[in-house]
């Protein structure tokens, strides 16, 4: 475990050479438009109420019609505005599937023939898996939750203690998955079913969280920060800069983790002893 996990935190390293020197960086420019455009239509959407307001003399259909659409709004804005960064993460999964086959080809020159059928599997599947974590994750958290709720009824001393264990169980669980989700891009490639893909995440988990450790914190945390900040602030210039700025951490993030996550997976010796198990895109 120790192992894996050192090499995920090497190969960002590596991963830097790659984003600067072979024009990786070219990539960030669509997630940098696609976290725009998501936080500018949340923006857009919270006005969209004042457009029409019922009348006096407006029947209960139309009231409850405008009041039913009006709380439909409320909770696209909320989401747009508050996990502007997931949502981003979601439809940028075929840039992410290209970053990582283009990272593989020049580590190994392996070659996959372009199909746009495959793509949409691969999406598909990344879709499938991120909804797929995101439930396991909330479960696995809600578990812990209640574990520590229960411990601190019975250990009231020890009421801080307990809560920085369960604070570092929580982060470590965060940056298991979202390691999941990058790493299975390679498995997927490699024709290995979600089965087997779980097993050998499982295997490797040390990867997984070192994965994660880079990637969570400056994903989970400045999405916290930004949200703050614009629910505390009127200063239109500093928020567009801090909008700004976050929107490009946010899109150079994801495809360095990608790029890492693929140098990882190709240096791994599990997969040098099963690659019968690997098979190659016609």
């Amino acid at each position: 475990m120790i192992k894996d996990f050192t090499l995920g935190i090497k190969s960002y390293i590596d991963a830097l050479h790659f984003l600067w020197k072979r024009k990786f960086w070219l990539y960030v420019i669509i997630p940098f438009l696609v976290f725009i455009g998501i936080y500018y239509i949340g923006i857009s959407l919270k006005d969209v109420k004042h457009f029409y307001l019922p009348k006096e003399d407006d029947g209960m259909g139309i009231v409850i019609a405008y009041y039913f659409l009006d709380g439909i709004i409320l909770l696209v804005v909320f989401a747009l505005l508050n996990f502007t960064r997931y949502i981003m993460l979601a439809i940028i999964s075929p840039i992410l599937s290209m970053i990582s086959q283009r990272t593989e080809k020049l580590i190994n020159n392996k070659k996959y023939g372009f199909s746009f059928k495959q793509i949409i599997h691969d999406v598909k599947r990344a879709l499938k898996l991120i909804l797929r974590n995101i439930i396991l994750e909330a479960l696995t958290i809600l578990g812990i939750i209640l574990l520590f709720y229960i411990l601190n009824i019975f250990f009231e001393k020890y009421t801080n203690e307990l809560s920085i264990i369960e604070n570092i169980m929580i982060i470590v669980i965060a940056f298991y998955y979202y390691g999941f989700s990058f790493m299975d891009y390679s498995l997927e490639r490699w024709k290995i079913d979600e089965k087997n893909s779980v097993q050998f995440i499982r295997k490797h988990k040390g990867l997984a969280l070192a994965i994660g450790a880079v990637f969570t914190p400056v994903f989970h945390y400045l999405n916290e920060f930004i949200t703050s900040y614009t629910h505390s602030t009127d200063h239109q210039i500093k928020l567009i800069f801090i909008i700004i700025s976050s929107a490009l951490i946010s899109a150079i993030f994801p495809v360095w983790s990608m790029i890492a996550s693929t140098i990882a997976m190709e240096k791994i010796t599990y997969l040098n002893d099963n690659l019968n198990e690997i098979e190659e895109n016609p």
